[in-house]
C-alpha cells in the first residue's frame, strides 16, 4: 500500500472513531499492503455509475459474519457518506425477532398476532425463499407490522415508501398506515409479490395493520424501505450458517437477487462451506465456483470477500482455510473481483491475535462489535481506494 493509500486508511479509520467513539489498540497486525481489491476492473461500471452520480445499488449477501450488520451497517453509512448520499434508503429489513434469532440493532420489524417461519437452511429447508432467506406466515385476518428505525444523524434513513416483500398476496387485503396516532397512508398497491405502500410524509416508525378476509395465507419475506432520494442504496442479507451450496438450494432465491437488479453483488462465504472436518473441499470447492458463475452471469460484477481465520473446537486450526482462500483468490477474471480479509487481518493464526485485543468472539468464529467495524474500516478503504484508482488515476 503506498503513503497515499495508507493516508487515506488512517483517515477513514480516525473518521470512523470519532463517529463510534470507539478505540482500537495498536494496528501492526494488519497486513494493510494486501488491503486490497484484485481485479479492480471489474467494478468499471459500477464506478463510473458513481463518478456521474447515477443511482447504484449494492446487494450483500452471506452467512452469521453478515446478519447482524456489525460487518456490513458501517460499509453502508462510509459510502453512503463518502458519496454525499445524506438521505439514503436504509435498504432490506427482516423481522428476526419473529424468526428467534439475532438481527441489526439498528432498527426493529415486530409482527402481532400468530406467524410461523421457516428458513432456507432449517432442519427443514424450504427452498422457496425470497432475499431475506426467511419466510413468514399468518392466517390471522387482522394482524400488525410495526417498523422502527433507530435515529440517526447521517445518513437520514427516514422514509415516504415502504415495499412488503413476499408471495401470492391474498387479493382484497386492506390496510391502514400510522406512526403513533397520526394517519401517514397516501396510498398502497397490492402486487402479487408485493404490496406498495405510499406515506404522505417521511417517517422513521410505522404501524402497518393489515386486514386479510381471504382463507388464504399471508406469506412474506421482509421488507424494502425508500424515500425517493437515495442515490447509494446497500442493502445486506445474512442467513446464519450458509453456505454456498445453501443458496444453490433455491432458485427462488437467485431470481430475488437477480430481481434487486444490483449494480455489485458482494459475497461473504465461505467459514460454513469448510467448517465442519467431513466436508470434501473438492465439492465445496465446486459449489462455491458453480455459485460465483450463476451470480457472474447477470451481467452484475461480483466481488468475493474471503473468509476470516476462525478456529475449530476454540483451538484447532482450520488446514482447509488457506487452501479455500487461495481457491477464492484464483476466481479473480472477468466479472469477479476478490477482497482478501483473510490476509489483511493476518493470515494463518491471526484469530488469536484478534481475540487477544477483544476483536473476536470467545467462540473463536465470530468477532466482537469493535471487531466487525474494524473490517468495515478496511473493506471501505480497499473499496475507496479501487475507485480512486479507476476514476482519477491515482496510484
Amino acid at each position: 500500500m503506498n503513503s497515499t493509500k495508507y493516508i487515506c486508511f488512517l483517515i477513514i479509520l480516525f473518521c470512523f472513531k470519532l463517529y463510534s467513539q470507539e478505540s482500537y489498540p495498536p494496528l501492526d497486525f494488519l497486513n494493510l499492503k494486501e488491503n486490497q481489491i484484485k481485479n479492480q476492473s471489474a467494478l468499471i461500471p459500477l464506478f463510473k455509475k458513481l463518478e456521474k452520480n447515477e443511482k447504484v445499488t449494492i446487494l450483500h449477501i452471506g452467512d452469521s459474519h453478515i446478519q447482524a450488520d456489525y460487518f456490513t451497517g458501517p460499509i453502508r453509512k462510509n459510502l453512503q457518506l463518502y458519496f454525499k448520499d445524506s438521505l439514503a434508503n436504509r435498504g432490506i429489513l427482516c423481522p428476526y425477532q419473529a424468526a428467534k434469532t439475532n438481527g441489526p440493532d439498528d432498527y426493529s420489524v415486530k409482527l402481532s398476532g400468530n406467524w410461523d417461519f421457516s428458513k432456507l437452511n432449517g432442519k427443514t429447508p424450504d427452498t422457496l425463499m425470497g432475499i431475506s432467506g426467511y419466510k413468514f406466515h399468518t392466517n390471522d385476518s387482522v394482524f400488525t407490522i410495526k417498523v422502527k428505525l433507530k435515529p440517526d444523524s447521517l445518513p437520514n434513513y427516514s422514509f415516504k415508501h415502504i415495499s412488503l416483500i413476499g408471495e401470492n398476496f391474498p387479493t382484497g387485503i386492506r390496510l391502514s398506515a400510522k406512526s403513533g396516532e397520526k394517519n401517514l397512508l397516501h396510498s398502497y398497491a397490492l402486487k402479487k409479490n408485493s404490496i406498495e405502500i405510499f406515506l404522505g410524509e417521511y417517517s422513521e416508525s410505522l404501524e402497518i395493520c393489515l386486514f386479510n378476509n381471504n382463507k388464504d395465507p399471508f406469506t412474506f419475506f421482509g421488507i424494502k424501505t425508500g424515500n425517493g432520494h437515495g442515490r447509494l442504496d446497500y442493502y445486506s442479507v445474512g442467513l446464519n450458517g450458509a453456505s454456498a451450496s445453501t443458496f444453490l438450494k433455491s432458485s427462488s432465491y437467485l431470481k430475488e437477487i437477480t430481481n434487486q437488479s444490483p449494480d455489485l453483488l458482494v459475497v461473504s462465504l465461505g467459514t460454513n462451506d469448510i467448517f465442519d472436518p467431513k466436508l470434501k473441499i473438492e465439492r465445496r470447492k465446486e459449489d462455491f465456483l458453480k455459485l460465483t458463475q450463476i451470480l457472474a452471469s447477470n451481467n452484475c460484477p461480483v466481488l468475493l470477500s474471503c473468509p476470516p481465520d476462525h478456529l475449530r473446537k476454540l483451538k484447532y486450526k482450520n488446514n482447509s482455510l488457506p487452501e479455500f482462500v487461495n481457491f477464492i483468490n484464483k476466481l479473480a477474471d472477468n466479472n469477479v473481483a476478490v477482497w482478501d480479509l483473510y490476509h489483511v487481518m493476518g493470515g494463518d493464526g491471526s484469530m488469536d491475535t484478534w481475540y487477544k485485543n477483544k476483536l473476536a468472539w470467545k467462540d473463536k468464529v465470530h468477532y466482537t462489535k469493535q471487531g466487525y467495524h474494524l473490517q468495515a474500516e478496511l473493506f471501505t478503504s480497499a473499496f475507496i481506494n479501487a475507485f480512486e484508482n479507476t476514476v482519477y488515476g491515482n496510484n
